[in-house]
Order: structure tokens, then C-alpha cells, then sequence
């Protein structure tokens, strides 16, 4: 009796292969782990190979997006590295931008590209070469892509590794300290997706952000600290502990709000201040709480494409020791609305021509991406790739975007 079609989490459908090939793959897939756990972050790369040959599959390669989100870095093969990837352009960006298998010619055989994946957070993708009609080496490389995930975030924990790998230029002690203190850059549950972007990528200061889904409750938070360099790194990493401590405590967005302007003022004095947006948004009915401590006023795109205005009354930055409590702001989303924070360097920005990048300008981008149907990570790298292109490539200020998309209550239909 044959198999019937397998999805596979890209949205293809594909036949399954004959019991035979099943079987010979999963043997492959066993031998991989018991070897996986005395590899080094290093040998990797000819690990994944290791296991893809023996299956059938030529030249597979795990290539990692660099920091700039610009281009994709082969891993090792043999002690020898290939030349990156640009990720716009390419077959292999394309299965990495769209988190989705792509494939193309390759002499007689196909080259197939799949994204790799920490849960729903982008690494990278897998390039292999296997026959056209192979089903049983294509399953095997769809099976390799997310094992190639986890290993990478596992032996990344204890190793520089990929940090090298990533790092396409020299990197500022701030930005390094930044990076490390950023949650992975997406997630995504049925409900709600969260995706956030640094730039510039190898030199930001004092912007960072952070989330967490707890139960029902999606914790967003972005701050932009006073001034540039170690310092304001420094106080983006009090105020980013401070929004930690008060979440994990249970504190609601007032006392969290409150926290973290007494830590900010008691370590760095009365005249330094950090700006932040706190926000809470309940994923089963979309009911928003924001707080808005000094930033601009977020952009709400609904699932029409329309804007939708977000009233905002925007409290003291955390550090002037405000005496009453900040306001707060109710907002109650639709399924479908995506809300884009941002710090105020997206749009003071000046342009090589002198003018700044402007509130405008972001909107008629941030419409742009969404009605084009990108995923949220693929909105804000886009946003992003834009932004710094426009600036050519330097910019006086961090600028940080945050994404939110509400999906409804699970079940929802868009």
C-alpha cells in the first residue's frame, strides 16, 4: 500500500519514501547522534556532511547568517571554509528568508536548501546535492536541517565557534555586550510572533530589547539608553536586569516601570536616563497594556494594511525619578494587527542628505513589508536591510525595531 504525502513544516508536501530508504535513514540519523555528543563546535559542519554522504546526499554544507542578516557563512569542511552567500538574491536566501525548501539545478542533479531552525528563530540554512528522484536522501536532509539546529545552539553554548563564524567585521566591546544580553530574535506560537532587529549590527550602543511568553502573556520591553558606547551599553544591561527581575517577580508594568528607574538613577546618577516601551498583551483575546516611558509612539498595521492610530501618553524616561505613577494604554488587537516598536534612532537618523529618516518614511516601509506578506523576522531584517541602505550603511544613533504580530486566539483563522 503506498504512503500517503507528508507535509513538512516549509508547507511542501512531498511523497515519503519506500520502507527501505526509512529504515536505512534512520540508521544514519542514530550513528549522527551518538557521534554528535563528543563533536566540537568546530568539526560540525563535517559531522552533518558525515551523516548526509552516507545517505546518499553530496556536498552538504550548514551555512549561518552573519550579524548584519546580510549573508549566509559556510561552516568548515576538511579545515576549509567556501565563500558566504549573499542572502538577497539567492536560492539559498530565499529558502532562509521565506523559512521554507527551495531547490536548483546542479548538473544533472538538484541542490536543495533548507532553513535551519532553533524552534522558530532563524540560523542559517543547509545546502545539499542529491538525485532528482532520491526521496529517500531528500527526507534525510529534511530530518538533518532541524538536527543541525540543535546542535548548533548546543555546542555553541561553550564554544566561540560560531561567534567567529557570524562575525563578518571587527565588532565593538558594546555591541558584543549587547548581543549577548538579546533573546534569540524571533519566536512564534500559534497565537503571537515577536521579532526584533539591531543596527548598526557590529558597533550598537545602548539599544537593547527582550521579551518572554509566560501562559497567556506576551512581555515585551525596548529600551534605548542615554548616550553611545560602553556606557550606555552599561546602563542598557541595568535596565534590561531590571525588566527581568520585576517580570520573573510577577510585577505588573507600573512597579516594573517604577524598579527600573530607581536602579537606573541610583547607578548612574540623576542625570542619566534611559527611554523604554513596556508592554504586556494577553494572547488569547489581544487586549494590549503599554507603557511608554519616553519612546515614540508605536505604528499598528492591521491585516487590511491599514494604520491604525496607538494613543500613547508617554511617561518620564526610567532614571528621572518620576513622582507619579505612568500612565497606562489599553489597546485590544485584531488577528492579523502587527505593532512595530521602535527606538527613537530609526527616525532621527539623518540621511546622507541631512534630513531626518522620519516618522514617514518608517510608516510607508513598515506598509511596504507587510503588505508584501514577509514573516515577521523577514519584515524587520527587511526593515532593517532598507534602513542602513538608505543611510549608506552609517548611521548616528542605534536603531531598533521590535514586531509583534497577534494571530488570534488559537484557532483563529486569518
Amino acid at each position: 500500500m503506498p504512503h500517503p504525502p507528508s507535509s513538512l513544516g516549509s508547507g511542501a508536501v512531498t511523497t515519503r519514501p519506500d520502507d527501505a530508504a526509512l529504515a536505512a535513514a534512520a540508521v544514519v540519523i542514530a550513528d549522527l547522534v551518538d557521534r554528535y555528543h563528543t563533536a566540537s563546535a568546530e568539526g560540525l559542519g563535517d559531522l552533518v556532511s558525515w551523516a548526509a554522504a552516507r545517505g546518499g546526499v553530496a556536498d552538504c554544507t550548514l551555512y549561518l547568517q552573519d550579524y548584519g542578516q546580510r549573508e549566509l557563512v559556510p561552516l568548515e569542511l576538511g579545515g576549509q571554509a567556501g565563500p558566504p552567500l549573499p542572502i538577497d538574491g539567492t536560492v539559498a536566501g530565499s529558502a532562509f528568508t521565506a523559512e521554507a525548501e527551495r531547490e536548483e539545478p546542479a548538473g544533472g542533479r538538484v541542490r536543495v536548501w533548507l532553513p535551519v531552525l532553533d524552534g522558530t528563530d532563524r540560523l542559517g540554512v543547509l545546502g545539499a546535492t542529491v538525485e532528482a528522484g532520491d526521496e529517500g536522501a531528500r527526507w534525510l536532509c529534511r530530518r538533518l536541517a532541524p538536527l543541525a539546529g540543535l546542535f548548533l545552539m548546543s555546542k555553541g553554548e561553550n564554544s566561540d565557534h560560531h561567534f567567529w563564524v557570524r562575525r563578518r567585521r571587527d565588532m565593538s566591546l558594546p555591541a558584543e555586550m549587547q548581543w549577548q544580553l538579546l533573546p534569540a530574535l524571533t519566536v512564534t506560537t500559534p497565537e503571537v510572533a515577536v521579532a526584533g532587529a539591531l543596527e548598526p549590527a557590529y558597533d550598537v550602543g545602548g539599544d537593547a530589547f527582550d521579551y518572554a511568553i509566560n501562559g497567556g502573556v506576551a512581555h515585551l520591553a525596548i529600551i534605548d539608553a542615554m548616550g553611545h558606547g560602553l556606557a550606555a551599553s552599561q546602563m542598557a544591561a541595568v535596565a534590561i536586569g531590571s525588566y527581568r527581575h520585576s517580570r520573573r517577580a510577577h510585577a505588573d508594568l507600573v512597579d516594573t516601570h517604577r524598579a527600573m528607574d530607581a536602579v537606573v538613577a541610583r547607578q548612574f546618577g540623576e542625570d542619566r536616563f534611559a527611554t523604554a516601551q513596556l508592554a504586556e498583551l494577553r494572547v488569547d483575546t489581544g487586549v494590549l497594556s503599554l507603557l511608554n516611558a519616553g519612546h515614540p509612539a508605536p505604528l499598528l498595521v492591521g491585516a487590511d494594511g491599514g494604520f491604525r492610530p496607538v494613543p500613547c501618553t508617554p511617561a518620564l524616561p526610567v532614571g528621572l525619578g518620576a513622582d507619579e505613577p505612568p500612565p497606562l494604554t489599553t489597546v485590544r488587537l485584531e488577528p492579523g494587527d502587527r505593532l512595530l516598536l521602535f527606538s527613537d534612532g530609526v527616525i532621527e537618523n539623518r540621511l546622507p542628505e541631512g534630513e531626518p529618516f522620519g516618522e514617514e518614511r518608517l510608516r510607508e516601509a513598515f506598509r511596504r513589508e507587510c503588505a508584501a506578506g514577509w514573516t515577521p523576522s523577514e519584515t524587520v531584517r527587511r526593515l532593517s536591510r532598507s534602513f542602513l541602505d538608505e543611510h549608506k550603511g552609517r548611521t548616528r544613533d542605534d536603531a531598533t525595531w521590535m514586531l509583534v504580530e497577534w494571530r488570534g486566539p488559537t484557532g483563529a483563522q486569518l
